[in-house]
């Protein structure tokens, strides 16, 4: 498939996930429905792979499609945080992922009619009170997400949106 490289910065990334935050500039995390044969009723965030000859960028607003039944056309604030290389326990070999935060403008009720109207992997969003709150949960293996010491840079530039939000929604306030 690829040349394995020291440095998952140099490979090309197979996979997509995505941090989200929605108009209450609140983290929400995913409920994958409990029939499913792969991670069922896991917590996880907004996932996928990457088809061929799909950039990454377009592979993240699929599956906000796919899942969240957001629209292609809909304005949706993407920010790329990065790549990591993880271990993939279900396909039991590392794989290189290209992490994003999405800005959803809907409230968490809104969100889950989407869900259920997407009618996909994903049972429901909940959404948490802070990002802080999210990282706990990816640090003690409360998600399909994986933890590895190399997220905590994620972590900081989540930390530095969800303040960014945090002050535009008091601005608008």
């Amino acid at each position: 498939m690829k040349t394995v490289l020291n440095n998952a910065e140099e490979e090309k990334p197979q996979f997509v996930t995505s941090f989200i935050i929605n108009k209450e500039a609140k983290p929400v995390i995913l409920k994958r429905k409990k029939d499913l044969k792969l991670d069922s009723g896991m917590n996880d965030l907004l996932s996928g792979h990457i088809e061929k000859f799909e950039i990454p960028y377009l592979a993240i607003r699929r599956e906000a499609e796919e899942e969240l039944n957001i629209s292609k056309y809909s304005s949706l604030e993407v920010h790329k945080l990065g790549i990591i290389k993880i271990y993939h326990p279900a396909l039991k070999r590392d794989i290189v992922c290209e992490i994003y935060c999405i800005y959803v403008e809907s409230n968490i009720d809104e969100i889950n009619i989407n869900i259920i109207k997407a009618n996909n992997e994903i049972e429901r969003a909940e959404e948490l009170e802070t990002f802080e709150d999210l990282f706990d949960m990816i640090r003690k293996g409360k998600t399909r997400f994986k933890y590895t010491e190399k997220m905590e840079k994620f972590f900081e530039k989540l930390k530095d949106i969800e303040k960014s939000k945090c002050s535009e929604l008091e601005e608008v306030k």
